[in-house]
């Protein structure tokens, strides 16, 4: 007898929506909204369930040679066991990659809307913290009044920690390791409180500001408005 379909129904938000779209458009057949759920829905509940890397052939290939170039130059990894990677290649073990190497076959992605939304927010708060140095005392505390409690100190506080832990480790990569918005580096970057709904604001105001700052920077009231969004 075959299986009869059961119909689901779900609530979804609008940013949900949008990145199922996103997904949906990058497809060869563009599916339906319905057949999209669907599919991501047997997607992540295949990635969860197994977890297990999976080595293509010319893969294997590629770390056996590396494998015998390391043995032949004397070559010791503290972090990486060839022979036991030649071990779980010859004996079909893929499994155990994953659990020998957890920083490596984590599973994880960047979200790329997250991306894009981080580095939104450094750029904003870079001309921010830059046109307030420019200022002057006077401006500063002009900004200080119409943006208070904020405005006595113009300072990135980054994301929050714990439930925006994607877009920190995005935006401590970013400035860390790739070197961009060099005046971040340093900087702790958790602001130990929920930002998003802020700097979405923020970024709202901000995209009217930017074809002022043409060979310029923000003026003290522009830093002010940004800050009581």
């Amino acid at each position: 007898m075959a299986k009869k379909d059961e119909r689901f129904e779900m609530r979804v938000d609008e940013d949900l929506l949008a990145r199922v779209d996103e997904w949906r458009g990058r497809q060869d057949k563009i599916p339906s909204r319905a057949e999209a759920m669907r599919r991501l829905a047997e997607i992540g509940l295949s990635h969860g369930a197994h977890r297990t890397p999976s080595l293509s052939d010319g893969e294997k290939l590629v770390l056996l040679a590396l494998r015998d170039i390391g043995q032949h130059l004397k070559i010791k990894n503290a972090d990486l066991n060839m022979d036991l990677v030649s071990d779980v290649i010859f004996g079909g073990h893929d499994w155990a990659l994953g659990w020998q190497l957890p920083g490596v076959f984590h599973g994880h992605r960047d979200n790329p809307k997250n991306v894009s939304f981080v580095l939104n927010v450094l750029a904003m708060w870079d001309h921010m913290e830059r046109g307030y140095e420019a200022l002057s005392k006077k401006d500063r505390e002009l900004v200080a009044t119409k943006a208070a409690p904020l405005g006595s100190r113009v300072h990135f506080m980054g994301f929050d920690g714990n439930d925006e832990a994607e877009h920190i480790g995005i935006a401590r990569f970013l400035v860390e390791k790739m070197e961009r918005f060099s005046r971040f580096k340093g900087r702790e970057m958790n602001a130990h409180i929920p930002t998003l709904d802020t700097y979405e604001r923020m970024l709202a105001q901000f995209g009217g500001m930017q074809n002022s700052l043409i060979g310029g920077e923000l003026s003290a009231q522009q830093i002010a408005d940004l800050l009581k969004a």
